[in-house]
């Protein structure tokens, strides 16, 4: 129940967010280590198992993969 106020942590040191769940999707923008990231409360595995959290940024909708992030 407590879904609507999750948080990604962004753990590694600076990441891309992309348009889509994956690495073949196009770069949005960086985000550095330590930036708290909203939740959109969904996320997706790619064909490599990496999972990726569908996230807020400025406002529109942004992925960022699990290896440089956590789900709080």
């Amino acid at each position: 129940g407590s879904s609507s106020s999750s948080k990604v942590y962004v753990s590694g040191g600076t990441v891309w967010l992309r348009s889509g769940p994956g690495l073949g999707y196009s770069k949005v923008t960086t985000v550095k280590k330590g930036t708290n990231l909203t939740y959109r409360g969904s996320s997706s595995v790619d064909n490599r198992g990496v999972r990726w959290y569908n996230v807020t940024y400025n406002g529109s909708s942004a992925w960022i993969s699990s290896r440089y992030s956590k789900l709080s």
